[in-house]
């Protein structure tokens, strides 16, 4: 189950997931995630994203080791922002970058 827990426009988005269904069900208890979204000088947006993710017992190693790596590699902004048109996306190295353009969308 995925839920909005705060919204503050125009530019932050927290969520949390719990109940996963997927393979993440077997490790993850809960995972929150963050964006904030923040007009630039050059008409673009700086988009920062972070996640926070709940090892159920035991599973720490597992998730640090394996989930928190796949996840970051599934985040990179090359791969989330895929389908960004029109416009433009600049990586930033800790988690987030800078798009200018209309709209920006996650297949």
């Amino acid at each position: 189950m995925e839920r909005m827990t705060h919204y503050l426009r125009p530019g932050y988005l927290a969520y949390e997931v719990i109940a996963f269904t997927n393979a993440l069900r077997l490790v993850v208890e809960r995972a929150r995630g963050e964006w904030t979204f923040t007009p630039d000088l050059d008409g673009g947006v700086a988009v920062r994203w972070s996640y926070h993710f709940t090892a159920k017992p035991g599973r720490g190693t597992l998730v640090r080791l394996l989930i928190g790596p796949l996840w970051k590699q599934y985040m990179r902004p090359e791969n989330s922002l895929r389908n960004a048109e029109p416009g433009r996306f600049a990586q930033s190295s800790n988690g987030g970058g800078r798009y200018a353009g209309a709209s920006a969308r996650r297949q």
